[in-house]
């Protein structure tokens, strides 16, 4: 069995916190425009072509965490809020594609 220790998926809420957050920041607007840009449709945003890169590899568990910054950004409510909404769309993700 193999398994990846170290991967990152940003699914739908993360990204939609990031574009939330960056509206008020505009420190934070920068570093999220990068980081979604590199990423336009990409493989940290898509679980199907993570799971393809997955069998691919000879992959049979990951264990998936989000990107850095994580939910470490505005204030401490909306990083409980980003957090929890984050969790339910990870808890999907594993539902899904066990």
């Amino acid at each position: 069995m193999r398994i990846d220790t170290h991967n990152h998926w940003m699914p739908p809420a993360y990204v939609e916190a990031i574009r939330e957050h960056a509206a008020s920041d505009t420190s934070f607007a920068r570093a999220a425009a990068l980081m979604l840009m590199a990423d336009e449709g990409g493989a940290l945003r898509r679980l199907d072509r993570r799971l393809g890169e997955m069998d691919e590899a000879g992959i049979n568990v990951s264990v998936i965490s989000l990107p850095p910054p994580s939910v470490f950004f505005g204030n401490e409510r909306f990083a409980a809020h980003t957090a929890a909404r984050v969790n339910d769309d990870l808890g999907a993700g594993v539902e899904k594609e066990p």
